[in-house]
């Protein structure tokens, strides 16, 4: 499958999760779009796709957690503009960035600890 349509479908696939952990990370809509947009087009630009679903959205939380970092900007969730959201999300959105990460890899996603980090740390 040429690289371009596997960015597609894994777009299909998986790209409500990978937006939901964008936004996680930044709190907001347009920049979670940008980093999400930014992995996709790294990935697909870069030959890293490899037919293997579950490797692939794993490489792609890997991308937009570098995203992330990368933009630097610090992610404050604006209640006002997005709504109240749970205990729970808040929680995670007032950790640190690379925590906030693992923990959202690990309650959404149904990774290990490990495993989460190990996404996290691109490896």
């Amino acid at each position: 499958m040429h690289n371009d349509d596997r960015a597609l479908f894994l777009l299909n696939k998986y790209g409500d999760d990978i937006y939901r952990f964008a936004f996680i990370l930044t709190c907001n809509e347009d920049r979670a779009g940008v980093i999400m947009a930014e992995a996709f087009e790294y990935a697909a630009g870069n030959g890293l796709f490899a037919d293997k679903d579950k490797d692939d959205k794993k490489l792609l939380f890997s991308r937009v957690y570098k995203n992330a970092v990368k933009n630097g900007d610090p992610a404050v969730y604006d209640e006002e503009k997005y709504g109240k959201k749970s205990d729970t999300f808040k929680s995670i959105v007032s950790l640190p960035l690379k925590e906030r990460a693992i923990r959202h890899l690990i309650l959404y996603e149904d990774m290990e600890e490990k495993e989460a980090e190990k996404v996290i740390s691109g490896k």
